[in-house]
């Protein structure tokens, strides 16, 4: 924990991951799912979710979005998009959902490797950072992104792997 963090993050984290300790010892408190991730978790929900109706695509990057005012709120009325680099755009229906995913603690993150670490970028931020910038550039209902963004070196999330090498 550091200095900025508040008395109701601590609490949360207590709340989280204090029934782990007493086992930390041994690790036996790693859940993890039968198989991989992906074919635990990720295929199944992809199969559920087009069984439902939901159109997937890979390769497509959403860079803005524009917007009409409704009664309830706003409504998206067109996602504009880098289509495997190339510039593009996407009509939503009027019955279409449209979920964003604004910031998260792994997007621009790195990768290390066995023999140079990470790179920390605090540079401009790219993908959902960046698109999380413009929407809130234009209107102030999506929040201060800066306050995520603008503190990489007070709020970056670091995490290692220790591998032993069995030969």
């Amino acid at each position: 924990f550091e200095t900025w963090h508040s008395a109701a993050e601590l609490r949360r984290y207590l709340l989280r991951f204090l029934r782990l300790i007493p086992d930390l010892e041994t690790m036996k408190i790693i859940q993890s799912t039968r198989y991989n991730g992906y074919h635990s978790m990720i295929r199944p929900l992809v199969d559920w979710l087009e069984s439902h109706g939901v159109h997937m695509e890979t390769g497509v990057q959403v860079i803005d979005a524009d917007f009409t005012d409704r009664l309830n709120g706003k409504a998206v009325r067109r996602l504009r998009c880098l289509r495997y680099g190339t510039e593009d755009s996407m009509e939503i229906g009027e019955t279409d959902l449209v979920i964003f995913t604004l910031g998260s603690m792994t997007a621009d993150s790195s990768i290390g490797s066995m023999t140079s670490p990470a790179v920390l970028e605090t540079g401009k931020p790219t993908a959902a950072w960046a698109l999380w910038q413009r929407l809130a550039g234009r209107d102030a209902a999506f929040g201060r992104p800066s306050t995520f963004c603008d503190h990489v070196d007070q709020t970056k999330w670091v995490t290692f792997t220790d591998t032993e090498d069995t030969f």
